[in-house]
């Protein structure tokens, strides 16, 4: 409920009709289905890319979610395939938080990525259930190796974000990313020490 209201700034009809939203969300995707489920309600395919994973803390204690945009092609999956991948996803990392307060950090990885990665109408929903359904979850985004097109993708974006979202984005290198990470819990693929 605190996440709610935080959303709406604490104007509780503004808070509880988000609730309410996310609560019909929730149900008219089967939400709780689908996590009873388990991968077994995803295209394996999906499942054996990599496409992200979560592991360890960043230097702020919060939850690091690794999303390896060079692995996500969109001819590969259709809309709802990535849909219900992306919300299994979420699902899994409220679950693996310590503690209920914990945020996460977001990498978007984009090393590697081409017009055949870009996919924006699974990114259009992936930011309205994050904004939506999953309110004050973000601590910060990193979008980590941008290539030279993802300016002009930002300026499509951005707009679509809350301005309080907006500003938790930081664009970084890999060299960067020590300042965000302590070098023993960064994968070794993202300067760090770490061999996971």
């Amino acid at each position: 409920l605190l996440r709610f209201l935080r959303a709406r700034k604490w104007h509780v009809a503004d808070a509880l009709a988000m609730l309410a939203e996310s609560l019909k969300w929730r149900r008219s995707l089967h939400v709780r289905q689908l996590m009873q489920q388990g991968e077994a309600a995803l295209n394996p395919f999906i499942l054996t890319l990599g496409k992200n994973y979560v592991w360890k803390e960043d230097r702020d204690g919060m939850l690091p979610i690794y999303i390896r945009l060079a692995k996500h092609h969109k001819a590969d999956q259709t809309l709802e395939e990535t849909n219900l991948f992306n919300i299994y996803s979420l699902e899994l990392y409220r679950i693996m938080r310590r503690h209920e307060e914990q945020l996460a950090t977001i990498v978007f990885d984009l090393k590697d990525t081409g017009f055949g990665n870009a996919d924006l109408g699974a990114l259009q929903l992936i930011i309205s259930m994050c904004q939506n359904y999953y309110p004050e979850q973000l601590g910060k985004a990193l979008v980590k190796d941008a290539p030279w097109i993802f300016p002009g993708i930002w300026k499509l974006v951005r707009p679509l974000l809350d301005p309080v979202v907006a500003a938790k984005v930081h664009f970084c290198s890999t060299k960067d990313m020590t300042k965000y990470f302590d070098p023993a819990h960064l994968p070794v693929e993202y300067g760090g020490e770490d061999p996971f």
